[in-house]
Parts: C-alpha cells; structure tokens; sequence
C-alpha cells in the first residue's frame, strides 16, 4: 500500500521495436522484468497516489484529463 502523503516514484519507459509505452511504479519489478530489451527509460514522475501520476502522465502525453475507472466514462 502506498502512503499518501509522501511522493512515489513512477516511471514511463518506451520501445522502439515495439512502439509501446509503459508506465509504472518505479518498484514494480514485474513490469520491468518483461519489458523489451530495447526499453529505455523516458522519464520519472514523482506523485503521492496512482490517480496524480495518472494526471501528470497524460499532461506529458498531450492527453487531457485522466478519468479512473471509479469515475467512468
């Protein structure tokens, strides 16, 4: 669980050979385990909940709004 009150650190990393993107908790070494050999980390966003680097990654993406799931479409 994380604490709301401090910042978390998650991150975007990209393939070219894949042309995907993904974004996760900089401690999910899971995700990082399976990504492309060609990944490369693009940036570290600093966030005190999932929602907030949701927001931040879409603003680094042009996007708009995030909406979560409990807000629906």
């Amino acid at each position: 669980m994380t604490n709301e009150t401090e910042n978390n650190k998650y991150e975007l990393w990209s393939s070219a050979t894949e042309g995907s993107k993904t974004f996760c908790p900089a401690d999910n070494n899971s995700v990082k385990a399976i990504l492309a050999p060609d990944a490369k980390l693009i940036c570290v966003i600093e966030a005190t909940s999932w929602n907030e680097a949701q927001q931040k990654y879409c603003d680094l993406m042009g996007w708009g709004n995030y909406k979560s799931f409990e807000e629906g479409e």
